[in-house]
């Protein structure tokens, strides 16, 4: 009951701060980085961390074959079912609150603890949902921009939203063996899953922008804008087609102008021959005078 107590006062403590972050930023329409300096350093710093690291052995996951890429997947998402279904309770979406429940039951018995989607067969398509994203549609504004070392972009809004998914998440209400253990061995596979997902978005961005720090802000930000009013799927990174930077084509050398030939004089139009003075006379005979 104490532990209860304690993750109340977090959420609620963490919700009090992010309205007082938040709340200059009501009027902004652009992205709002106070903290740009902090940012670019663990920008930076997770940039080498991702180098050296986190991107060669997601690269390996990758690699991995499809059918376990797979089944880890599933087992991992299935365990969240719970949490979407409580942030579709609290946003009044009584119909996928009901996917969310029946997913969770299906493929916990049926589906082998999540590891195969029987229930997206059965026509109970998955969808993700979080607390940030509630907050969001309750009208909470995203508040200044934040890059976590190693964690990513983010915001004081899904800041907070990650504690609230921890205190909500009935899963962490069960106790059981092996329950933390288990914990951080589902956090390390969904994250190392998500990265080598992102790894196209990645390389593309580090390709064909000039700020690869500003860019990744932005697109951030507007994902995330998007997923509050629903036009996208919370938690799922599309690729990123950007057009490569194209330098200037350099100018053709200019070649010297050819001598114009001059014109021939035109010849001077010859003058009909003069008619004969006196015409000659033709005889009725026929003979000529």
């Amino acid at each position: 009951m104490r532990s209860n107590r304690q993750r109340m006062r977090l959420v609620l403590s963490a919700v009090a701060i992010m309205q007082l972050s938040a709340g200059p930023a009501l009027a902004q329409t652009e992205v709002w980085d106070p903290w740009e300096g902090f940012n670019r350093k663990s920008y930076a710093v997770s940039r080498q961390v991702d180098r050296y690291l986190l991107g060669p052995v997601a690269v390996v996951f990758g690699k991995a074959p499809k059918p376990l890429r797979k089944g880890v997947r599933n087992f991992v998402r299935n365990l969240r079912e719970p949490l979407v279904f409580v942030n579709d309770v609290l946003q009044g979406r009584p119909k996928a609150a009901g996917t969310s429940l029946g997913r969770f039951a299906m493929n916990s018995t049926v589906g082998v603890v999540g590891i195969v989607d029987v229930a997206k067969r059965a026509g109970l398509p998955r969808h993700t949902n979080g607390f940030g994203t509630t907050l969001g549609r309750w009208g909470a504004q995203p508040g200044p921009y934040l890059y976590l070392p190693i964690f990513g972009p983010s915001n004081i809004r899904d800041g907070v939203g990650e504690i609230g998914d921890f205190v909500l998440n009935p899963l962490d209400y069960v106790d059981y063996d092996g329950r933390r253990a288990i914990g951080l061995t589902t956090a390390v596979l969904a994250g190392l899953d998500t990265r080598a997902e992102a790894q196209t978005s990645i390389d593309a961005i580090e390709a064909s922008s000039t700020d690869p720090y500003a860019t990744l802000r932005s697109y951030f930000m507007q994902n995330r804008e998007a997923e509050i009013r629903g036009e996208t799927e919370p938690g799922e990174l599309p690729d990123i087609e950007l057009e490569p930077i194209e330098s200037e084509p350099a100018p053709e050398p200019e070649l010297p102008a050819e001598p114009i030939p001059e014109a021939a004089p035109e010849a001077a139009p010859e003058e009909p021959a003069a008619p004969d003075p006196q015409p000659r006379s033709v005889s009725p005979g026929g003979a000529s005078d």
